[in-house]
C-alpha cells in the first residue's frame, strides 16, 4: 500500500486515500476471470470452464479490472480498519480514481466512524429527574368507569350474540342504515343496550373471577399498573431528554438515515395495515416521501442519540442482557416468524433487555 491518508471530516466521517502497488493487485487478477466465468455465456463452453482468452474477448478488460479491483476491497477495506483501529459504521462509499492495466489502484473510501460522545454525569442528572417523578392515585370514580365500561363492552357482545343467532327480529335489528350517521347507528346500538347486572355471575363471566369484589380489586390493580406505566414512560423521557441537553455527540448522517429508512418502512407498514395505498396517504396529505422523510428527520437523530448514549453508558456500568431471558425471547421470535435469523433476532432481543436494564438502573438514583 503506498501514499495512504486517513483524514478526519465532520460528523464523524473519515476519508482513506492510496493506492495498492500494480504488482499486489494484479494477484487478483485470476480469481476475477473465474468469477466472471461464472456469470458469462459462451457457446460451446460451461460456465465456469471458459478458456481466458474467451472471457477477456466477451467480458473485455475494464471488466475484468473492475471485478479484480471489486475483490481487492474485500480484502483491503478490513484489513485497514484493523490496522489504523478504525471503528466504522455502515457501508463505505467506494471510489476508484484510477483504474489502468500495469498501473496501481488508486481509491478514495468514505466511511463513518463511532462518534466521540462526551457524557455528563448521568447519574447525577437521572437523581435530580427521579425526585420530579409524577405521583398518582386511583380514584373510586375511575375504577366504577372502568367497570361501567366493560359492563358496556359485554352487553353489547352479548347484543351481537343474539343478532347472529337470530333471536332478535329482522325489524329490530341494528344493521346500518345507508340514511344514519355513524352517532345515530351507535346511539341505536346504545338503546338496545341491557347492561348486566354487576354480581358474582357477571364477574365470573368476564374473568373467572369468583366474587365481585375480586373483580373489583382486579380492575383498581390494572389502573394501578397502567397509570404507573404512564409515569414510568415519562420519566424515561424526561430523564433521556436531560441527558441528551448535556451530552456532546455528533451523529453520523449515515446513521441518522438508516433510522430514517427504518421509520419509513414501519409507516408503511401502518398505512398498508390501514388498507392504505402508500402514494395515495401520501397524496392526502399533499406531501411527497421526500417531505416525510425531511419531516421525520429531527425524531430520527434523537433516536439515534439515544442509541448511541444508552449503549455508551450499559458500556461504562457493563451492563449486559441475561443470556437465558435472551434464548427464551428469541424462541419465540424464531416460532411465530420462521424467516427471521437468529442472529437477528437475538440483536434484537439483547437491544432491548439491555436498553431496559439501563432505564432501570437510571431510574434507581436517588
Amino acid at each position: 500500500m503506498q501514499n495512504l491518508k486517513i483524514e478526519h471530516k465532520e460528523k464523524s466521517q473519515i476519508v482513506i486515500t492510496g493506492e495498492l502497488e500494480w504488482d499486489s493487485f494484479k494477484n487478483y487478477r485470476k480469481k476475477a476471470l473465474s468469477k466472471i466465468s461464472e456469470i458469462i455465456e459462451v457457446d460451446g463452453f460451461r460456465k465456469g470452464k471458459i478458456p481466458e482468452d474467451m472471457i477477456v474477448k466477451k467480458a473485455g478488460d475494464h471488466a475484468i479490472l473492475e471485478e479484480m479491483a471489486s475483490l481487492a476491497f474485500q480484502e483491503i477495506y478490513p484489513a485497514l480498519l484493523k490496522e489504523h483501529a478504525i471503528d466504522a459504521i455502515g457501508r463505505p462509499s467506494i471510489q476508484i480514481t484510477k483504474l489502468a492495466e500495469g498501473n496501481p489502484l488508486v481509491f478514495s473510501i468514505s466511511t463513518a466512524v463511532m462518534p466521540k460522545i462526551s457524557l455528563p454525569d448521568y447519574k447525577k442528572i437521572a437523581s435530580q429527574v427521579n425526585k420530579t417523578k409524577e405521583t398518582f392515585e386511583v380514584l373510586d370514580e375511575e375504577v366504577q368507569k372502568a367497570i361501567e365500561d366493560i359492563r358496556t363492552m359485554k352487553a353489547k357482545q352479548d347484543l351481537f350474540k343474539k343478532m347472529q343467532n337470530g333471536e332478535i327480529p329482522k325489524d329490530e335489528s341494528i344493521e346500518n342504515n345507508k340514511d344514519e350517521s355513524p352517532e345515530e347507528i351507535q346511539k341505536r346500538i346504545d338503546e338496545k343496550l341491557e347492561l348486566p347486572e354487576l354480581n358474582d355471575e357477571f364477574a365470573q363471566s368476564v374473568g373467572g373471577f369468583k366474587t365481585v369484589q375480586e373483580f373489583k380489586k382486579a380492575v383498581k390493580e390494572n389502573i394501578t399498573q397502567e397509570k404507573e406505566r404512564r409515569a414510568d414512560d415519562k420519566n424515561r423521557i424526561n430523564i433521556i431528554e436531560q441527558i441528551i441537553k448535556e451530552t456532546k455527540l455528533e451523529i453520523p448522517d449515515i446513521v441518522v438515515d438508516a433510522e430514517l429508512d427504518q421509520l419509513m418502512h414501519r409507516m408503511k407498514s401502518d398505512v398498508a395495515q390501514m388498507g392504505m395505498d402508500f402514494k395515495e396517504y401520501l397524496e392526502k396529505l399533499k406531501k411527497t416521501e421526500e417531505d416525510v422523510r425531511a419531516d421525520a428527520r429531527k425524531d430520527a437523530e434523537k433516536r439515534a442519540q439515544i442509541q448511541f448514549i444508552v449503549a455508551t453508558i450499559a458500556r461504562e456500568e457493563n451492563i449486559n442482557a441475561d443470556e437465558k431471558r435472551v434464548q427464551d425471547e428469541v424462541e419465540k421470535i424464531r416460532k411465530e416468524y420462521s424467516d427471521v435469523s437468529e442472529e437477528a433476532a437475538q440483536a434484537y432481543i439483547e437491544n432491548i433487555l439491555i436498553n431496559d436494564e439501563v432505564f432501570k438502573m437510571l431510574q434507581s438514583q436517588e
